[in-house]
């Protein structure tokens, strides 16, 4: 027999090519192949699809399919090269967000630049912020950065916020009256489009931006926008893209797919956010309510399913053949609190149709329709759990935005910048706000942006800034874990104070282990390290002093002049950013937890807080019987005492 491995590569659903790998190499268990295919220009589309589909042998006769020797590797060096003449787009308002971010696009990120004056108003900042968080929520887990320029009109596509009279109109030859939006080439380049969001003040700039962020729709390259009235703000952990705790909701409310049917070759995978504040006290699983159907199953075929979440198994579920096809059938399967994460999950449904009597690898399958699906009526139970977590957490920060998000459209937030802002610092800001979109669905059109006074009022804070121009209060100072100066960061010299609220910390949460490094000699040494270098960034959580369970998050700019937040992307959906304090060097990000004033968001029972106070310090289980005794003690010595006396006198029957 003669040993070829052919890789058939196909683009949009047509064959290019059949390249066969050498004898020799196939012998040899291991090949290289280059080849240069070319494709034909009438066959891509906006959408394209490559296939590279390998049809290999590693015996003399017939094999199992599914031996992991059947397998080739696509060097991640492949390229896909395009040449031909660049077309300007039309303006047209009706394909918003388009040019500036187009769905279903592969690359990592996308920056979306903006311009705006070289010395905004907070108002004119804030309508920068809503489009940002509009475009973020448009993206979804799409990464997206934002470049702003002060002043200046930079080439490329660039969304413009104005007044009317503004210089960068000027600029541009618009002179527009009343509030605007407009679609126009960019003179830098001829190719790129404008987007002018424009009006005769700030606060009708504002108007127009908040009108386009709730979703009003326009076409044509330019309209006359009638300010539309926002809807009323949100409730707690009620975002679009969460799982509701008040009402059932579909796994597939919050991510778009066309797949809930599959034949078995691939698993229906469900994203699913569930509020990072949910308390689960003493539940020790989640219902998942699961409504699936099976059709043109075989007389020799038997059906499983296998729901796996976040890589762990939940169940191996057989699957009835005495149902008629299409059938719905209903399920309740515990999932493990355990496999969930704080806040992004991913749940995977799989099919499996095994033949039954099949027993020679070599006879030919029966041809097989096979196929399940999972109805979008399945959901998550999660109405039995209140809102309450523990704070300073920046792994919720980082994976959800919170407590920020808390309430969707941000309506307990103030974002506090520098009295002069740098296009870093903006940057910075609309950074985060359009990830915060992008975390709940719904644009941040209630925040505020502050200034020195926001630290008075009751709300979460988010600062941004530099360690020269940073805005704080004495008192949010001294509650940092690591001190803000102009030199850069340092860390409070550990008091005797301080040592023993460790030890007791340690005791009271009965940690064994963590005795073995009592003074926290290796943690101060890798804080030391981390804090001794120059930094990107730095992100640090507290207690507001102001307010009753309030968080001030600062992040602090390091003193490099390049955007930070695509390494902040990078690690956001994992753990490398946690505790209290979490300092940037380049793409990693070093976390510690120091000494942090520990303070609860969210509203639970008496009873169940006593309950989770006795989880987290069991050795409240053992003293406060004790205590109870103790107090009693005397009250039941007295009471038998007296009852003793009586007996002895006869008074008692």
């Amino acid at each position: 027999m003669r040993w070829e491995r052919p890789l058939t590569v196909s683009f949009n659903d047509t064959t290019l090519n059949n390249l066969v790998m050498p004898p020799d190499a196939a012998k040899s268990g291991a090949s290289d192949l280059t080849a240069d295919i070319p494709v034909p220009a009438d066959l891509i589309a906006s959408q394209n699809t490559l296939e590279i589909h390998l049809r290999g042998h590693y015996v003399a006769k017939c094999e199992d399919p599914t031996d992991e020797r059947l397998w080739a590797r696509i060097d991640q060096s492949s390229t896909f090269e395009i040449d031909g003449v660049w077309l300007p787009m039309s303006s047209d308002l009706s394909a918003l967000p388009a040019p500036f971010y187009e769905k279903d696009q592969t690359i990592s990120s996308t920056p979306i630049q903006f311009a705006i004056d070289a010395s905004p108003s907070a108002t004119l900042l804030k309508a920068a912020g809503e489009l940002a968080s509009w475009f973020g929520v448009q993206a979804n887990s799409h990464h997206l950065t934002f470049p702003i320029a002060l002043g200046s009109l930079p080439p490329g596509n660039v969304v413009v916020l104005a007044r009317n009279d503004s210089p960068l109109l000027a600029t541009l030859g618009q002179h527009p009256q009343g509030a605007h939006l407009q679609m126009i080439e960019n003179p830098a380049d001829h190719f790129s489009r404008v987007l002018i969001v424009s009006a005769d003040s700030d606060d009708q700039v504002l108007a127009v931006a908040q009108t386009l962020s709730i979703g009003k729709k326009f076409s044509g390259d330019t309209a006359d926008v009638v300010p539309a009235p926002l809807p009323p703000a949100r409730h707690v952990g009620d975002a679009p893209r969460w799982v509701q705790t008040t009402k059932p909701s579909s796994l597939w409310s919050y991510t778009q797919t066309n797949e809930l049917s599959t034949d078995g070759s691939q698993p229906i995978v469900s994203y699913v956010r569930i509020p990072p504040d949910l308390y689960f006290g003493d539940q020790d699983s989640v219902k998942l309510h699961l409504q699936y159907s099976t059709s043109h199953l075989s007389p020799s075929q038997s059906a499983y399913m296998r729901v796996v979440a976040n890589g762990s198994q939940v169940t191996y579920l057989p699957l009835s053949r005495k149902v008629s096809a299409n059938a719905v059938q209903s399920t309740e399967i515990p999932v493990p609190v355990g496999y969930l994460r704080p806040f992004a999950n991913t749940l995977q449904f799989q099919f499996i149709f095994a033949n039954k009597d099949r027993r020679d690898l070599c006879a030919a399958l029966p041809p097989s329709n096979a196929s399940g699906t999972i109805l979008p009526s399945s959901n998550l139970d999660l109405h039995e759990f209140p809102h309450w977590t523990a704070m300073p957490d920046l792994e919720l920060f980082t994976n959800a935005g919170f407590p920020f998000t808390r309430f969707a459209g941000l309506s307990r937030t103030i974002v506090v910048l520098p009295e002069h802002p740098s296009a870093r610092e903006i940057t910075t800001m609309l950074d985060l706000l359009a990830y915060f979109g992008a975390q709940t669905g719904y644009p941040a059109t209630l925040f505020e942006v502050g200034n020195a006074k926001s630290f008075e009022q009751d709300k979460d804070l988010l600062v941004i800034g530099t360690e020269n121009d940073i805005l704080t209060t004495p008192a949010v100072t001294a509650a940092l874990p690591i001190s803000i100066e102009e030199g850069g960061l340092s860390h409070r010299v550990d008091t005797t104070l301080s040592l023993l609220k460790t030890l007791w910390t340690r005791i009271s949460r009965f940690d064994p282990e963590s005795f073995s490094d009592l003074q926290g000699t290796e943690e101060e040494s890798r804080l030391d390290r981390s804090l001794n270098g120059p930094f990107d960034s730095a992100i640090e959580m507290t207690k507001s002093p102001s307010g009753r369970n309030r968080s001030v998050v600062m992040v602090v700019l390091g003193k490099g002049s390049s955007d930070t937040f695509p390494e902040f992307l990078n690690v956001s959906s994992s753990r490398q950013i946690n505790g209290n304090v979490s300092i940037q060097h380049g793409a990693e990000f070093d976390s510690f937890s120091i000494d942090p004033t520990v303070y609860y968001v969210g509203r639970i029972t008496a009873l169940a807080r006593l309950r989770a106070r006795m989880h987290q310090a069991p050795w409240i289980g053992v003293l406060f019987p004790f205590l109870v005794g103790m107090l009693c003690a005397p009250w039941v010595h007295a009471r038998l005492k007296d009852r003793a006396e009586a007996r002895l006198r006869g008074d008692m029957a």
